[in-house]
């Protein structure tokens, strides 16, 4: 990530946009014997900022590439585990 402040500044609200939709996902989306696997802990969320720091940082340009950056990665951990169209 190029250190121009710009982008370092968005780490908070990175975080707290990925605990905010850690917390809906574990209020909305329980289990049920159709979808025992909807158990989502702590381990989850870390995952999403886990894969962020995976990328090369150098190629993290601009804010618009690290949101999608983000995107994908909640996707990745949270919407790729759930099961029918309504949920996601």
């Amino acid at each position: 990530m190029k250190e121009d402040g710009t982008l370092a500044s968005l780490a908070d609200l990175i975080v707290k946009a990925a605990v905010e939709i850690y917390q809906n996902v574990i209020k909305d989306f329980l289990p049920t014997p159709a979808k025992c696997h909807y158990t989502f802990n702590l381990r989850d969320l870390s995952k999403v900022v886990q894969g962020m720091l995976m990328c090369d940082g150098r190629v993290i340009e601009d804010k618009e590439y690290l949101v999608k950056l983000y995107m994908c990665e909640t996707y990745r951990v949270f919407r790729d585990r759930l099961i029918d169209a309504k949920d996601r």
